[in-house]
């Protein structure tokens, strides 16, 4: 026992032991200055990484990183992880895909949590990370890449509305640039950080895709459309169980003051408060009503408390007054998952009742798309609507949707 007056002895600072050493480290980094001239050569797309690929109900995707979703060895993203990954949800859930993407090679792990928050939005119904390589190459600890994957996972906020998949570390060795060498060495390391990142994965709504080396197609190229259709799937297969049926919305947008900040801010840099929109929009809406034919067309915008009209045009004469927001079709349709569709609103509960319904204009069938701002609020809808109960096939959904993105550029035209 030490006398009080006597100093305690102090305990040395342990830390965990490093897993790689400084020599491997410079080793490696050797290695990769070695191969830097081969990769120049090595064809990357030039396009936007989104992808959007037609169907009824289109989901919306949100895919974060670099390594594998960067598309290395193909020369248009529709080659590469993004189109890949399109193609097998369209395929896997008959629905339309709209992928957006925040993808750059040089993108680590430190900067993603940030990236995530940045770029996911209210709609996404599946968010993708794709991380690693760079760290694979820097030899990072597993411990410390552990932690780094919580602070990723913590930023995607995985719900049953919005499932993750954390996407494995393809084995290095696999790469034609890097294979041989020093990369069973990387490969290891890989291995060490995906076991790290599939523990992580085991929190509720998330789900961990492993990257296996492809099937060989080609030694003489980087990547070909084959290796990123494979890794695809293996992501598709990640996800399928948390993938969910879009449902109908039985209750109009709710009020989040945050939402409606964003969309007022939109309205106000669009300058088209309780102004008509432009003659671009207004030929736009005179062509959708007469495309299909529709009793009546709108470009109508929602506010805090109301919804109305910035470009109309009826049959009936006279554009449509405000609505009262809860009562509004745009109401349910600017949050629905692609076109919202009415085929008879005597037959539908939620608008049996509707002025619009009992008395004039007398709306038995609408169809609405939601229409955004410059910078993704989604701020009204291209609607139109008709005397009569219709049906509204596929291929009628994608024109619709078609227009909504014409009226959209319109917009910015204003700007």
């Amino acid at each position: 026992m030490h006398d009080r007056g006597e100093p305690k002895p102090i305990r040395p600072l342990v830390r965990p032991r490093s897993t790689v050493s400084g020599v491997t480290r410079a080793l490696v980094r050797a290695w990769l200055s070695s191969k830097e001239s081969e990769l120049e050569a090595t064809p990357r797309p030039a396009n936007s990484a989104d992808q959007r690929l037609p169907g009824p109900n289109p989901m919306d995707i949100l895919v974060v990183g670099g390594g594998a979703a960067a598309g290395w060895g193909v020369s248009t993203h529709e080659l590469g992880f993004t189109g890949a990954l399109a193609r097998r949800l369209r395929g896997a859930t008959q629905r339309g895909v709209h992928v957006r993407t925040a993808i750059d090679v040089g993108v680590s792990i430190a900067d993603a949590p940030d990236l995530v928050r940045a770029s996911r939005g209210r709609f996404d119904e599946l968010r993708v990370v794709v991380l690693g390589v760079t760290e694979t190459f820097r030899m990072v600890e597993p411990a410390a890449w552990r932690d780094d994957i919580e602070r990723v996972l913590d930023a995607l906020e995985p719900s049953a509305e919005h499932p993750a998949v954390l996407v494995g570390i393809q084995p290095i060795s696999s790469i034609p640039v890097y294979h041989g060498g020093l990369s069973h060495w990387l490969d290891r390391h890989a291995a060490a950080l995906n076991r790290q990142t599939a523990a992580a994965a085991a929190r509720p709504h998330v789900a961990f895709a492993p990257l296996p080396a492809p099937p060989r197609v080609s030694i003489s190229r980087y990547r070909g459309p084959a290796d990123y259709d494979f890794w695809a799937t293996r992501v598709v297969d990640a996800a399928e169980g948390m993938l969910h049926a879009p449902r109908e919305r039985t209750a109009p947008a709710s009020y989040d003051p945050a939402t409606e900040q964003r969309r007022a801010q939109e309205l106000a840099r669009l300058g088209i408060v309780d102004e008509r929109a432009n003659l671009a929009v207004d030929s736009l809406v005179r062509f959708t009503r007469a495309v299909f034919d529709m009793g009546g067309a709108d470009l109508v915008l929602l506010g805090p408390d109301r919804a109305w009209s910035v470009s109309s045009v009826s049959l009936n004469g006279p554009d449509r007054p405000d609505h009262d927001r809860d009562r509004s079709f745009t109401s349910y349709a600017i949050e629905s998952r692609g076109a919202c569709i009415v085929p008879d609103a005597h037959e539908d509960p939620r608008f049996q009742t509707h002025d619009g319904v009992v008395g004039e204009p007398g709306i038995r069938f609408f169809a609405g798309y939601p229409v955004e701002g410059p910078t993704g609020e989604r701020i009204g809808v291209l609607a139109m609507y008709d005397t009569v109960p219709r049906e509204f096939d596929e291929a009628s959904q994608e024109l619709l949707h078609a227009l909504a993105r014409q009226v959209e550029q319109a917009l910015r035209n204003r700007l």
